[in-house]
């Protein structure tokens, strides 16, 4: 398995700040029978120019056109010449043996995917450090947040910021719903699952997720989030922890808006009892009063967006019009 070829694919756009950092992490790999294909998804920025800085090192594929994350990975697929498909993202670095760890988890036969862990860059940014300290605070919520452990286990999904797929069992699914950003790759592990394959998370397979830049981005990540979850709702019904949060965060506001409704006392008395829970629970996670504050504003903005999402992906009537 050491001398198989694997496929490095990336999609890209706008990623100016990133691609090349991660690039040259992929570059850097143990595992050097690989082909690295870069898909451009109609950059405007410098893009383009850094990635023909890199020569015949990698393959670029350029779409004329935005035609979002998962048709062009589906577009690099079709040109792999790879029986493994390894997949990261644009703001993300690789770790040196991240290729080694993931193609060992395929000890199975019925294992279809592997994926592993998101770290924080040593550089990353100040808003980007308290978002991944935040997220690494509630990664009980998802499998996208999962924090590292001991062993390797069997899971639901991995995000394809640090996954790798057999191709064979990547293409009998139909690979990537191009209907869907973000979500496609829940999407593509659901169906993986029906399909009788395993997925793998192996903790020792490591990348480097840069996060977003300022809360307005990370609220419209969260509305994209909650609209392709909803979506996800539409198709299966509820499967993931994750799908819990709209009606959990429903029934809350109900309670709140009945609590003030009965008396401004009760409603007072409710809101602190609620906020004060949750502000104990990032202050002894993070040791610092005002950073667990500042938790509390980041998972009301989370919430509110996330929530939105959902209900628009839930109500859509025309998943086409879903497309990016």
């Amino acid at each position: 398995m050491k001398e198989d070829p694997i496929a490095v694919i990336i999609t890209v756009k706008n990623g100016e700040k990133t691609i090349g950092k991660c690039l040259d992490s992929v570059l850097e790999s143990d595992w050097k029978n690989i082909e690295i294909i870069v898909v451009d998804d109609a950059s405007t920025d410098a893009t383009a120019g850094i990635l023909r800085k890199y020569g015949p090192k990698i393959r670029v594929i350029t779409n004329e056109k935005n035609m979002g994350p998962a048709l062009s990975r589906n577009i690099a697929v079709a040109e792999s010449k790879s029986a493994y498909l390894a997949f990261t993202d644009s703001d993300c670095l690789v770790d040196r043996y991240w290729l080694n760890e993931l193609v060992c988890s395929f000890n199975d036969p019925g294992i279809a995917g592997a994926g592993g862990c998101q770290i924080m860059p040593d550089d990353e940014t100040g808003f980007g450090r308290i978002i991944s300290a935040f997220l690494d605070s509630i990664s009980f919520a998802s499998e996208y947040l999962r924090r590292p452990r001991a062993e390797s286990v069997k899971t639901d999904h991995n995000p394809s910021c640090n996954v790798m797929y057999k191709k064979q069992a990547f293409l009998d699914v139909g690979g990537f719903s191009k209907t869907l950003w973000t979500a496609e790759d829940v999407d593509l592990d659901y169906r993986l699952r029906k399909n009788g394959y395993s997925l793998v998370f192996n903790p020792r397979a490591v990348v480097y997720h840069y996060r977003p830049g300022s809360l307005k981005e990370f609220a419209e990540k969260m509305f994209r989030y909650g609209l392709a979850q909803g979506v996800m709702v539409r198709k299966y019904g509820f499967f993931r922890k994750v799908h819990y949060l709209f009606a959990v965060s429903a029934v809350l506001l109900v309670l709140f808006i009945l609590s003030f409704y009965l008396s401004l006392k009760v409603g007072f008395v409710f809101f602190l009892i609620l906020f004060s829970v949750i502000w104990l629970y990032f202050f002894v996670f993070v040791r610092k009063v005002s950073l667990a504050f500042y938790f509390l504003r980041i998972l009301v903005s989370l919430i509110f967006f996330w929530d939105i999402g959902f209900s628009v992906g839930i109500i859509k009537p025309d998943l086409k019009k879903l497309e990016f």
